[in-house]
């Protein structure tokens, strides 16, 4: 055996551990004081470890968490790092010394979803401390905000301050400072920072991925307690929302979308043209979407040509409103409250597996109607979808900057993907997939529901988005049918900051009948960076 060997070793060895100092030679951090799931911390120059309750954090480490991780970290100054699932988050700076009133902090989000309460640091030297999310930096002053980081992409809501506080959200040679619980701004990667507008469902959705859970020393659980040097004693204004956020979290969220239905006799269609005419909160048992509580749904009549009738009288087709109670219709009354439908039988559900930011579902109605073209006395049945949610519609004017210029300059678009349905002849439900792509500048969409390997066609759609957040458009094509395009229409929104979409459409072919309704998911970029 080489007699040199043990000693190169020793060297090597040497050379590690001066190249790398070991955590105790930086300053401590803070500790865990709750975990759940998946997490690894790993101490600059070591390998990375499963931390738990009471395990030290020091400056220059990073936490990752897997797909249902979650940590918080109490530090020295009573700052408090609440970290969700899928993330990496690093520590590259901690300093804080109250005997000479003295700190500093950085945080790097490079993934994930995370939570920031500010302490003591963020009190005596504010300016010291920085949160990068991204490519965006966002400074603090006593207070709490979150977010999320999707490829580079960052997701900001403040969640408010006991001291009146807020954050600046900096990028793209762009600052937007957030004061108001709620709102917050969408950051592109390398781009400026949208315009400040309300994002409370997606405050929601931080404050649960975030929240760790209650436990012990197992590494599965672990309690919110407070900062090492203050045990208990932080509050954060997340965990009090009613008294700190009032409205954040609805007890019941209010949706808001789209309808359509068809009467199966005559071919009418029954569909509103706005989100605001639909509203409806739904009842839960479990995990799982079970009933309509109460609602509200305003419709027009819409005579397809199809049908064809002869009458004396100025006959006109109404606009109805119908009340919703324990998932059943109230007789439909005019504009002015006179009676105008009556519903002898009905009912509207929710489907148990819809998606969280945009639920769907069935409804379907037997009538009288006075004004039928039948019997007064002949029952008719109309039967529908609806697809709702309770994010806010984005108004274009949110993604622009002051002069009106988009905030993400060049071509700024939007796709997404995500589901549809479709009623054929009011009769067969077939599920597909839905597709969109929105062009903001043009203020253009296209949209594609495929339902290739069911007996139901595919449709093809294109139309405007309104300065609104409004879709409009009309049937471009269905795979092995001639469409009637003026009998084909779609209408619908966009939501929650243009990451969202939800529609309902009908197409009419000279085969077949078939209403419908789609959401999808997705994000908006830029694929060049023009002025602010």
């Amino acid at each position: 055996m080489n007699s040199r060997l043990p000693s190169l070793l020793a060297l090597v060895a040497l050379l590690l551990a001066s190249a790398a100092p070991a955590a105790a030679d930086r300053p401590r951090a803070g500790i865990v004081t709750a975990i759940r799931g998946e997490v690894s911390l790993k101490h600059a120059g070591d390998q990375p470890q499963t931390p738990g309750i009471k395990t030290e954090v020091f400056e220059g480490d990073l936490v990752t968490t897997g797909a249902r991780g979650r940590v918080q970290i109490c530090f020295e100054d009573d700052s408090i790092l609440s970290i969700g699932r899928d993330a990496a988050i690093e520590i590259p700076k901690f300093l804080f010394d109250p005997s000479t009133n003295q700190g500093a902090m950085q945080i790097v989000v490079k993934e994930g979803f995370f939570r920031v309460l500010g302490g003591a640091v963020t009190r005596i030297a504010p300016e010291n401390f920085e949160t990068v999310a991204g490519t965006a930096s966002i400074g603090i002053r006593g207070c709490s905000f979150g977010g999320q980081v999707v490829d580079g992409v960052a997701y900001l809501v403040f969640f408010g301050s006991n001291i009146g506080g807020n954050i600046e959200v900096t990028a793209g040679g762009v600052r937007r400072p957030i004061g108001t619980p709620g709102n917050g701004v969408t950051v592109p990667k390398g781009g400026p920072p949208s315009m400040p507008s309300p994002m409370e469902r997606f405050g929601v959705q931080i404050l649960t991925e975030t929240h760790a859970g209650g436990g012990g020393d197992d590494g599965t659980g672990g309690g919110d307690g407070g900062a090492p040097g203050n045990p208990g004693g932080v509050v954060d204004p997340t965990k009090i929302i009613d008294e700190s956020l009032p409205g954040l979290i609805p007890d019941q969220p209010v949706l808001h979308g789209f309808t359509i239905g068809e009467e199966l006799e005559t071919g009418w269609l029954y569909k509103n043209g706005s989100s605001a005419l639909l509203s409806l909160q739904l009842t839960t048992e479990g995990d799982l979407l079970s009933g309509v509580a109460t609602g509200q749904m305003t419709v027009s009549v819409h005579s397809n040509t199809n049908f064809s009738f002869e009458r004396a009288d100025n006959f006109l087709l109404p606009i109805l409103l119908f009340d919703i109670a324990d998932g059943a219709f109230s007789d439909g009354v005019d504009l002015s409250g006179n009676p105008a439908v009556t519903v002898t039988e009905s009912s509207i559900k929710p489907a148990a597996e819809a998606k969280s930011y945009m639920n769907w579902g069935k409804w379907e109605m037997t009538i009288v109607d006075p004004n039928s073209v039948v019997e007064e006395t002949e029952t008719r049945t109309v039967r529908g979808l609806w697809i709702a949610t309770d994010l806010d519609q984005t108004d274009l004017g949110s993604l622009s900057t002051a002069t009106g210029d988009l905030v993400l300059g060049g071509d700024f678009a939007g796709t997404y993907e995500g589901t549809a349905h479709c009623l054929r002849n009011g009769t067969d439900l077939f599920d597909g997939a839905s597709s969109f792509s929105v062009d903001f500048r043009d203020q253009t969409f296209t949209g594609q529901f495929d339902f290739s390997g069911t007996e139901c066609p595919s449709f093809s759609y294109a139309g405007n988005v309104g300065s609104d957040g409004s879709v409009q458009g009309s049937c471009t094509g269905v795979t092995g049918e001639s469409v009637i395009q003026s009998e084909s229409l779609l209408q619908g929104a966009v939501y929650d900051q243009g990451t969202v979409i939800g529609a309902s459409w009908n197409a009419v072919t000279t085969e077949n009948s078939y209403i419908g309704v789609a959401g999808a998911q997705g994000s908006i970029s830029a694929a060049s960076t023009g002025g602010q």
